[in-house]
């Protein structure tokens, strides 16, 4: 059984041509020797990043010894590259651009093989599509690595941001407030990614972008389950500020235009 994206090019690419990485492609593999009856352990994961487990695989006689239905549940994995829901799913051939297409092939003893790319009765062919996902994670905060004195700067900890996109994206970062002790403030133009590049003010309107920018995308990874971007802060403490224990709410944003 073969699952790829077609490349949402024409003519599309064909399951060999399609190499571009696991989230790009997927093979189940059945094989059994002579004429014994088909057991669960002979289905596997060939290629691909999805969750399968041949115990789950149902197997039903229709006619004993000569044919035989399967039920081959699997779940792709969160990565797997976002593709266009099919509408027009022709007879003649994969027609949906940016889909994924199916083939089945049965290979026997004597390399005689045969691929069924369209469902028997309405000769319609596979194609299915995969909906957009992203995600992100990271554990605790950001804290200033020592305590900082009016007039100087400090930078904090960094923390391992991991985030999940299944087609072009962008991850940016921005502050919701100023930094304050609940008394005193110190202005988010005082804050700063390492890079070096400040936040022009608060909110989404002045997130500084980590991969892509406003106008731009990044290139989501055909080949692992996740990514992962290392953050981390400067703040300048302006001279005159009071003593205290200043916060502020950062929001990280994976997104796909």
């Amino acid at each position: 059984m073969n699952f790829w994206n077609d490349g949402g090019v024409n003519p599309e690419k064909t399951y060999y041509q399609q190499i571009g990485g696991a989230n790009l492609r997927i093979n189940l593999t059945y094989a059994n020797s002579g004429s014994n009856a088909p057991t669960t352990g002979q289905w596997s994961l060939g290629e691909g990043n999805a969750n399968f487990t041949s115990s789950s695989i149902g197997i039903y006689t229709i006619t004993a010894n000569q044919r035989y239905g399967f039920k081959i549940p699997f779940e792709l994995r969160s990565q797997i590259r976002q593709a266009n829901d099919p509408v027009n799913s022709g007879t003649t051939g994969y027609d949906d651009l940016g889909s994924w297409n199916a083939q089945f092939v049965a290979l026997d003893n004597g390399n005689n093989n045969v691929t069924q790319r369209a469902n028997e009765t309405s000769g319609v062919y596979y194609e299915f599509g995969v909906f957009k996902y992203t995600a992100i994670a990271f554990v605790n905060t950001w804290t200033g690595t020592a305590p900082v004195a009016p007039g100087a700067s400090v930078t904090t900890n960094t923390r391992t941001i991991s985030h999940v996109s299944n087609a072009p994206y962008k991850l940016s970062v921005y502050v919701t407030s100023t930094l304050s002790d609940g008394t005193d403030t110190i202005a988010v133009t005082n804050d700063a990614i390492t890079t070096d590049t400040a936040f022009t003010g608060a909110g989404p309107v002045n997130a500084i972008y980590l991969l892509g920018s406003s106008s731009t995308t990044q290139a989501f990874d055909p080949t692992g389950n996740a990514e992962t971007t290392g953050l981390q802060f400067m703040v300048n403490v302006p001279l005159g500020t009071p003593a205290g224990t200043y916060t502020a709410s950062i929001v990280v944003k994976v997104e796909q235009p």
